[in-house]
């Protein structure tokens, strides 16, 4: 059984990915058998592993707890806005890469964007949900609907190519062009307790994707 320091930019109470993500892989390790502990940014307690996820915005954790320990492990699970933005121009990013004994990825393309030296420490980690289907898929007919957030720098890239179908150079990699997409950044969202708030995050573009759908299926 280890102590694990499970370090997330999210704070408790947030929904956005990172929190979710920090949620889940704590309650893996936990069945495992591990202590595990979920925070915005190590405090110095003693464990045997750092796991933390985003590497800028966890760099001050990794980069205190290398300091404190220099043979301590230590993991960073790189999300997406590492990879696609954050890496060409943060120091700190790059640095929490350096520090880490380990890195983990989500998705095997996720290497390309990583040089030679790193891959060899990467491990990527497939994410799934469990099946729950209660009938039979069509035979004839497979589609797959997915919803996540679209950032600033990537609807503008996705806007330039709405009268594209199929495969397109939408956002610098050869990728399917979703058929519903909706943004998920600034949006004006209801507050608990009354009044209104912006937030970001795929659960912020989940609701509009849903209503477009449903509105496209009367349609069709």
């Amino acid at each position: 059984m280890a102590r694990i320091a499970l370090v997330t930019p999210a704070g408790a109470g947030t929904r956005n990915g990172n929190r979710h993500t920090a949620l889940r892989w704590a309650a893996f390790l936990r069945r495992a058998g591990h202590r595990v502990s979920v925070s915005l940014a190590w405090d110095g307690a003693p464990c045997e592993l750092l796991l933390a996820l985003h590497a800028r915005r966890s760099h001050d954790a990794v980069a205190r707890y290398r300091a404190a320990h220099p043979r301590g492990a230590l993991a960073v699970a790189l999300t997406g806005t590492d990879l696609y933005r954050d890496l060409p121009g943060s120091a700190d990013a790059r640095r929490s890469l350096a520090l880490a004994d380990r890195l983990i990825v989500l998705q095997d393309e996720a290497l390309r964007r990583l040089a030679p030296a790193l891959r060899r420490k990467t491990r990527v980690v497939f994410q799934s949900a469990a099946p729950r289907a209660r009938r039979q898929p069509p035979a004839a007919v497979f589609r797959v609907a997915v919803i996540g957030h679209l950032r600033e720098h990537a609807l503008g890239k996705l806007a330039r190519a709405v009268d594209v179908e199929g495969p397109c150079d939408c956002a610098g990699d050869l990728d399917i062009k979703p058929e519903v997409s909706a943004p998920g950044v600034s949006v004006r969202s209801a507050r608990p307790g009354g009044g209104y708030r912006s937030l970001q995050g795929t659960s912020m573009a989940g609701p509009v994707v849903s209503t477009k759908g449903q509105v496209s299926g009367l349609q069709s």
